[in-house]
């Protein structure tokens, strides 16, 4: 009896030290309008045709909040070709929201450039932009001899859509823990003398 008293403190700390603090990510999904404006279309990739991506916060940007942040992932496409954190160039690249007072994002501006430390040639960039006075996603493709394709869509921005990304809380580890101990000690109390 007390061996299993004791293998039960055992599995109770073990799930208190081992559950992760319960957290609540934010997803932010943009989806923008299709691009209507292009210079040199040739030198663009083939399925270039409006932004959209996602940015994952490790916590609500909240009410009237202005500033920049630091996403915990991120991934944006012009339809071609796909930044993510893991192909982009951090020092470069920016993310500045505005909310409104139910917390929904009224100005942004996400500067994101695909090569190289300092956005070296060749080169694929992505920017969306709704600030006062200035609107537009835009998509800037620059080959190493230094020509451009461009594809943007001006004065029609796209729309933010929040989606709270919950982890589970220590407490529901901790029910479920206690539940696979519950059952491994009736079983084991069934089977013995």
């Amino acid at each position: 009896m007390s061996r299993t008293f004791g293998l039960l403190c055992v599995a109770a700390l073990l799930i208190f030290g081992a559950a992760p603090a319960g957290r609540a990510d934010t997803l932010y999904t943009y989806t923008g309008t299709d691009f209507t404006n292009f210079d040199n279309p040739s030198l663009l990739p083939t399925g270039v045709t409006g932004v959209s991506g996602s940015v994952t916060l490790a916590t609500s940007l909240g009410d009237n909040f202005s500033g920049f942040v630091t996403p915990t992932a991120f991934s944006f496409s012009d339809g071609a070709t796909t930044i993510t954190q893991l192909n982009e160039s951090l020092p470069y690249d920016s993310f500045y929201f505005v909310t409104d007072s139910s917390g929904a994002i009224i100005d942004w501006a996400v500067d994101l450039c695909a090569v190289g430390p300092s956005c070296s040639i060749p080169v694929d960039y992505l920017e969306t932009v709704l600030s006062p006075g200035w609107s537009d996603d835009y998509s800037l493709y620059i080959d190493s001899g230094g020509t451009y394709g461009l594809a943007w869509n001006s004065s029609s921005p796209g729309a933010w859509v929040e989606q709270p990304i919950s982890t589970p809380e220590p407490s529901a580890l901790l029910l479920l823990g206690s539940g696979l101990i519950g059952l491994i000690g009736a079983k084991r109390r069934k089977f013995l003398p």
